[in-house]
């Protein structure tokens, strides 16, 4: 009896683990956005996204009332984009929410995390100065320009306060997010300063001296023991950390890690650099150098997927349809440069690229060594079907499943694939 009673505790114990992995792996947004034209992607910003390539399950279309649901999986909390809306969500959230593209304070949002959500729409843009803001907060003296942007830091902080309830980590990641933000904006100071005033490379180099001088009481306060891994979820750090390791003389295993990502980082915008299969083939070894084993596992990952295809390499087939429902493929016109133009009716940059792609075929009309091939990744074949007979559109008219060009990495559009002659 005692071993049942053992066994039926283990298999409950399994189900309720399999049952919880379940329900916190997942992550489902649903809600309208408005003002986006395109497919949308909801953007990692973690620091894993410098390392990696975009996530496909996290792209969505909204229907033509900007409608959407996008469902996939998360391991740990995280902070995402959406549009120009800083995000945070957790493991198991399921939230709605409203995001217009033009104006991120609109946002509205219910469900899971929600309050902390409510609180990211009114975070500062790292590109533009943060609270800067792109320059217009600039006042007439270093001085007085720096006491504005710990004002400003100062009424974030106290908004902070309010949103009681959300978790510790949250408000630890945003009150260095604070403090990242102070540092960027003093060092965007004199880019500001200098296109506001247009000064002459003189007057700029003038400035800068007295701008070095006047701001190190300010950087010292601000940027002393600084150094923390967990704030590498933040765009905002990892646009001052290299900035921040100079200044430190000290060796303590969080700076080592902050190195090792920095190390990561410069390492995969080389490999997403690299076209050649002989010159990314070096990356192997490089990678197996690196310190942190997550940071090796995600370039590793990302090696695997450029790997699949690369400049000369073999053009992987694929099985597509055309207007007749016909199965149709890239390997029917061996011996001819094939010229593939991706697109889709949602995609806007897509439809206004059209008439160039048109203007093209027309050029080599009469060349027989040349085939051009529209091929349109539409979920909604009616649409595409409307869109090519409203346009008119001559020559080979393709749709195909996304999924099924995965050898292809082709995570935004319009794009163009090039076949030659031999088929790479």
């Amino acid at each position: 009896m005692k071993k049942i009673t053992i066994a039926f505790g283990f298999i409950f114990l399994v189900l309720l683990s399999t049952s919880a992995q379940k329900k916190i792996n997942w992550v489902t947004l649903k809600g309208q956005v408005k003002n986006f034209n395109n497919q949308v992607e909801v953007q990692d910003m973690s620091e894993m996204s410098d390392l990696l390539l975009s996530d496909a399950s996290r792209f969505f279309v909204p229907d033509t009332a900007g409608n959407f649901s996008v469902k996939f999986q998360l391991a740990s909390p995280n902070y995402f984009r959406l549009g120009r809306n800083i995000l945070y969500l957790s493991p198991g959230d399921n939230l709605t929410l409203f995001v217009d593209y033009k104006n991120p304070k609109l946002a509205i949002f219910t469900g899971d995390h929600s309050k902390e959500n409510e609180y990211l729409r009114e975070t500062p843009f790292p590109k533009g100065g943060s609270f800067l803001e792109a320059g217009s907060k600039l006042r007439s003296t270093i001085d007085s320009t720096v006491h504005l942007v710990e004002e400003e830091a100062e009424k974030r902080s106290v908004s902070l306060e309010v949103y009681t309830g959300v978790s510790k980590e949250f408000v630890q990641l945003e009150k260095a997010r604070i403090k990242a933000d102070i540092i960027n904006s003093i060092h965007d100071i004199p880019i500001y300063y200098s296109f506001k005033y247009k000064l002459s490379k003189d007057s700029l180099e003038l400035f800068r001296k007295k701008f070095e001088k006047e701001i190190m009481p300010y950087i010292s306060k601000y940027e002393v023991n600084f150094i923390d891994p967990p704030f590498l979820k933040l765009v905002v750090y990892r646009d001052i950390v290299d900035d921040l390791l100079l200044k430190e003389k000290k060796s303590t295993k969080e700076i080592q890690q902050v190195k090792d990502w920095i190390a990561a980082r410069d390492l995969a915008q080389e490999l997403k650099r690299a076209s050649n299969r002989e010159v990314k083939l070096t990356f192997a070894s490089k990678i197996k150098s690196l310190n942190n084993e997550l940071y090796r596992s995600a370039l590793q990952s990302t090696l695997e997927k450029v790997m699949l295809l690369s400049n000369g390499d073999l053009a992987v087939d694929f099985t597509a349809t055309d207007l007749n429902n016909k199965s149709v493929h890239p390997s029917d016109f061996k011996g001819k440069l094939l010229y593939i133009d991706l697109w889709a009716t949602w995609c806007g940059p897509c439809m206004e690229e059209m008439p160039a792609y048109e203007k093209l075929k027309e050029v080599y009309k009469d060349d027989g060594r040349v085939q051009f091939i529209s091929l349109s990744i539409d979920d909604d074949k009616e649409a595409w079907r409307k869109n090519v007979q409203k346009r008119n559109a001559t020559g080979l008219q393709w749709i195909i499943d996304r999924a099924k060009l995965n050898a292809y990495n082709i995570i935004s559009i319009p794009r163009s694939i090039l076949v030659d002659t031999n088929f790479h």
